[in-house]
């Protein structure tokens, strides 16, 4: 199988040490190739983060990636998809951000580092910005889990209309089993790949 490069997007307040970045590090790992692998870590500032996603883009110019994002790493990587003109999977993404994360808005802790960090009122304008109202059915594999907790299942599915979707009964937020899909994500990966 001909792997693409992975870049894998966190979510809102994570960091590339997430249970899905793992089983994806650890995918690779047993098939040597854990030199495709990609996780930058993502400022809480839209634009900071874009700037960092778009660094690990860059290391991979000229090749095959796969970009995966959870939750508002999935937001991004929709835009990126378009952007770059390559597939995503996206699992539980966030579609409003710029609306879903207001009661967010600032000092929160990051749920990893424990540091405290501003969310402050313009990142919600400038996620504004990274929004893509009618992604490309042919780029995007949706995975959602209908009991999220955090963000509405049903905008998912509608938002990603026409795209291949998987649409779980249980899963949370975290998209629990996700490592159950792994192999699948590599092979959708690597049929765009070649």
């Amino acid at each position: 199988m001909n792997l693409p490069h992975i870049v894998y997007l966190h979510g809102f307040l994570s960091s590339p040490a997430t249970t899905k970045a793992q089983a994806l590090a650890d995918a690779l790992t047993a098939q040597g190739q854990l030199g495709l692998f990609h996780a930058p870590l993502l400022p809480v500032e839209p634009d900071a983060a874009i700037h960092a996603a778009e660094s690990a883009l860059m290391e991979c110019i000229d090749e095959p990636v796969l970009l995966i994002g959870s939750s508002l790493g999935g937001f991004y990587a929709t835009w990126l998809a378009e952007k770059w003109n390559a597939p995503a999977v996206v699992i539980n993404p966030a579609v409003r951000p710029d609306q879903s994360l207001q009661h967010y808005a600032g000092w929160q802790t990051h749920y990893v580092t424990g540091e405290r960090v501003l969310v402050r009122p313009e990142y919600f304008r400038q996620l504004e910005r990274y929004r893509v109202s009618a992604p490309d059915p042919a780029r995007f594999w949706l995975l959602a889990a209908q009991d999220d907790e955090v963000l509405d299942c049903n905008e998912m599915v509608a938002h990603y209309a026409g795209c291949r979707q998987t649409v779980t009964p249980t899963g949370g937020h975290t998209f629990a089993g996700f490592a159950d899909y792994v192999a699948e994500i590599l092979a959708f990966g690597a049929a765009r790949a070649s």
